[in-house]
């Protein structure tokens, strides 16, 4: 059928303030996505993939002996790809770059559509601008992610375009062969990603072959289609193959298949009980989201009233987009994840026919001689209300990070400042221990510590579930981990001799396992937190807590007033290595005792009398935050306390040595983190963020510090040589 000549004309005449218009319009949405996104798209998944590449690239090796993965390579190395080409810092707004071209691929085959129906190309448009934004700023639970099953739905879409492509039919032999091996090796990646995919790509690949929709076959005998087939079928088994050949084939059949099939087993169901719980979800879908569900069924509906009006290439899309939706379905109920953000499978061939139904509304008033008026406005205006329709949170979200933004390491700065005690705690205990993208053990069942501590998984065991057999939506039982687990887990101990181990309060060690056995022979508990807690390794403590080489502190002077060999002002004074804080000649909440720039440096000393000191760190220009710690005394015991002016991280109660009166505490100091030490144990530490100039005060009238030493810190993480 051909185009509408009016329709043609209509969406062939554009003013320059319409096209200004337009530009500026996806201009300010395409920055609002890009900052958006880049905070959304930190997801579970795509975070755990991240851990996988961070682990890859410290320690070498196959992603597969880097984690368990029960997907195929494309996923990793996505995340591989924007590791190299982004900062740290700027990684996810690396991600957002990919998860913005996922949508407007979407966007592109919801326009193909459009074209194939010969509808007018302002409807076309309107298909693009709807889908993208439903992928990038929707409030759906699959907009503004990368995950595999966003992967193998591009990987689809990919296919389609290139297989409908105007002029696929016409292209000279060699270059339509290059079209099929290009779509067939989408395809077989697709399934290579996801096995589950295969029931989507038999039916792509299957319109593929016979002609849908283009037609006529873009393969135009068997040799072509050999060539398809061929390179879908290649592109599939290549994982295999190589694996297999240069190995380490265990590892990835453990990940790609044998833990895949956990998965399915784990939820208990029979292939009955599978297919009724997919009915019932369906139909919690279908009711759930009703106007796209009903304008769905109008597609199917109009196709059948509407058959013998329609072109060969209509009818066949016709056919195509209920079986590509179906076969999206099942692909759902055997996989057995009815997780909102798995129906990114479903949600393009649904939106296919959603956009099929707008074209027979449109076909229908031109058919019977009626006329769109102003389509580029109508077009405009039903893609603003699709954005108003899914809420313009994120799109509001987006702009205000983009109208702050002052680089990447200043994002960066503001989260690090916004964090929560007991991240800054932890952080700043790592810091001194270990450096950035070193590896670091941990029993959780998250992906972000690794990434919030700017550490790497110590094993592939970056979730505890793979070494206790926890199946995501299904049942827990020691069957589900894969036969070697401990051994590897043990190896790869052995490998990266992590410095600290990070435990999660919510998430207890089980007795009787390696780790409760390397924990309890290997390291020491040196600070805990109510929700985390950080065990060093044994030698690390005691390198750590040591206080060999420290010398008597005589103070910064001669200056200011200060001298040398004994001094006094403000009420502190110092005499044979005490010091003295006597409230009658200063005001405790106003007089500090300056300790200078303590970079790497340890500060030892033992509170005798007095209700408690208080070390405060300033950044000199002001710019940054005023930070400090301090441990009181009162009747009701002794807290440590870390805090801001304005707000309090932490505050835990110190076990007092039996029978002693006094404290004996240590500060520690490195180039932006400080930790100070009771009796040997960690009970406050900080990020500093800028600044190590420190000062002390009394928390009460008095205060009596004897043995008060100074010395190196210990040459471990940023103070390392």
């Amino acid at each position: 059928m051909n185009a509408n000549p009016s329709a043609v004309a209509a969406s062939g005449h554009r003013s320059t303030p319409g096209l200004v218009l337009v530009s500026a319009g996806a201009t300010l949405l395409a920055v609002a996505a890009l900052f958006h996104i880049e905070r959304r798209s930190p997801d579970v998944d795509p975070q755990y993939a991240r851990d996988i590449v961070e682990r890859t690239v410290r320690f070498g090796g196959s992603y597969y002996e880097n984690g368990i993965h029960n997907k195929g390579p494309l996923e990793p190395a996505v995340h591989h790809l924007t590791h190299l080409l982004t900062t740290y810092h700027s990684y996810w707004f690396g991600m957002a770059v990919f998860v913005i071209a996922a949508g407007a691929v979407a966007g592109l085959v919801a326009r193909r559509v459009v074209t194939l129906l010969d509808g007018p190309e302002w409807l076309g448009w309107t298909a693009f601008g709807a889908m993208t934004i439903h992928l990038t700023l929707s409030g759906a639970d699959y907009a503004g992610v990368l995950y595999s099953r966003h992967m193998t739905v591009t990987l689809l879409g990919v296919a389609f375009l290139v297989c409908t492509t105007p002029g696929a039919l016409s292209v000279p032999g060699q270059g339509r062969l290059v079209r099929l091996v290009v779509a067939g090796a989408c395809l077989g990646l697709a399934v290579q990603t996801l096995v589950t995919a295969a029931l989507t790509v038999v039916v792509v690949a299957g319109a593929v072959i016979v002609g849908l929709p283009a037609g006529r076959s873009v393969a135009r005998g068997p040799s072509d289609r050999w060539w398809f087939v061929g390179a879908m079928v290649v592109t599939f088994v290549s994982a295999p193959v190589y694996y297999a050949l240069f190995g380490p084939w265990r590892a990835f059949w453990d990940g790609w298949w044998v833990y895949g099939t956990y998965m399915s087993a784990a939820t208990g169901r029979s292939l009955f009980e599978q297919l009724g719980l997919g009915w019932h979800e369906w139909y919690g879908y279908a009711v759930t989201h009703a106007p796209a569900t009903i304008a769905a069924a109008g597609f199917v509906l109009l196709g059948v009233a509407r058959w013998d009006a329609l072109s060969r290439r209509a009818r066949r899309l016709h056919l195509l987009l209920p079986c590509w939706w179906v076969a999206a379905w099942f692909e759902i109920i055997l996989t057995q994840r009815y997780s909102s953000h798995y129906f990114v499978v479903t949600m393009l061939p649904l939106a296919l026919m959603v956009v099929g139904s707008a074209w027979h509304l449109v076909d229908l008033v031109e058919r019977t001689g009626g006329r769109i008026p102003a389509p580029s406005a109508i077009g405009g205006g039903i893609v603003v209300a699709s954005l108003l329709w899914s809420g313009t949170a994120p799109m509001v979200d987006g702009l205000a990070a983009a109208s702050s933004f002052a680089g990447v390491d200043a994002v960066a700065y503001d989260r690090a400042v916004a964090r929560d005690g007991t991240s800054r705690s932890v952080q700043a205990v790592l810091d001194l221990v270990s450096a950035p993208g070193d590896p670091m053990a941990a029993w959780t069942n998250h992906p972000w510590p690794y990434l919030d501590y700017h550490r790497v998984s110590a094993t592939r065991y970056i979730w505890k579930s793979f070494l206790t057999g926890e199946i995501y939506l299904g049942r827990t039982s020691t069957d589900y981990v894969v036969p070697g687990s401990w051994d590897h887990w043990t190896a790869d101990m052995a490998v990266a001799n992590p410095a600290a181990f990070l435990l999660d309060a919510a998430v207890p060690v089980p007795t009787n396992t390696p780790v409760a056995s390397v924990l309890a022979s290997s390291f020491q508990p040196a600070f805990t937190a109510p929700t985390a807690s950080v065990s060093l390794r044994s030698d690390v403590y005691e390198q750590f807590v040591a206080r060999s080489g420290s010398l008597p502190w005589l103070g910064d002077g001669p200056a200011d007033g200060w001298s040398r060999d004994g001094w006094s002002r403000d009420g502190w004074s110092m005499d044979d290595g005490s010091i003295t804080f006597d409230a009658a000649d200063g005001d405790p909440s106003v007089q500090r005792l300056p300790l200078g720039d303590r970079s790497c440096s340890r500060w030892d000393a033992t509170v005798a009398a007095g209700a408690g000191i208080s070390f405060h760190f300033d950044e000199q220009s002001g710019a940054a935050e005023h930070v400090e710690m301090l441990v009181e005394r009162s009747a009701a015991g002794t807290v440590a306390v870390s805090r801001s002016p304005n707000v309090e991280f932490l505050r835990m109660p110190v076990e007092a040595t039996a029978g002693s009166d006094e404290i004996t505490l240590s500060l520690v100091v490195g180039t932006a983190s400080a930790v100070l030490l009771v009796d040997d144990r960690i009970v406050a530490a900080l990020t500093l963020l800028e600044g190590t100039e420190v000062s002390a005060s009394s928390m009460g009238d008095d205060l009596v510090l004897h043995d008060v030493t100074v010395g190196p810190a210990p040459a471990l993480g940023e103070c390392a040589d």
